[in-house]
């Protein structure tokens, strides 16, 4: 399994990519990953309903998970970011193995 985020807009339009890949953690870092994913799955099932009441430079999130079978995307304003999702790209954010990359203003992820 691997998740994308991507960070976009606020005020300088800059987005960031973040990944972590399952297949790069530890077995113990791995069944972690698993069960904060599938903590974070009613909450990225259930995003984008706010997506008509986002403000102008407000964070946007999307969020990516990918394994052998299916891609699912949700986008999501930083407001209505549920706190499973929240704990999740917190604790891939602090994970050694994520990697990180800035996209500039009107560019591809």
């Amino acid at each position: 399994m691997k998740l994308s985020i991507i960070r976009g807009g606020g005020i300088a339009g800059v987005s960031t990519v973040t990944e972590l890949d399952e297949g790069a953690l530890s077995a113990g870092d791995a069944k972690t990953f698993r069960a904060k994913v599938a903590g974070a799955e009613p909450g990225l099932s259930a995003a984008g309903a706010d997506s008509q009441s986002r403000h102008p430079d407000e964070m946007q999130y999307d969020v990516t998970l990918s394994d052998d079978q299916t891609t699912r995307t949700a986008r999501v304003s930083e407001t209505a970011l549920p706190e499973a999702v929240r704990s999740l790209i917190a604790w891939v954010d602090a994970h050694p193995q994520h990697t990180t990359r800035v996209v500039p203003p009107g560019g591809s992820s």
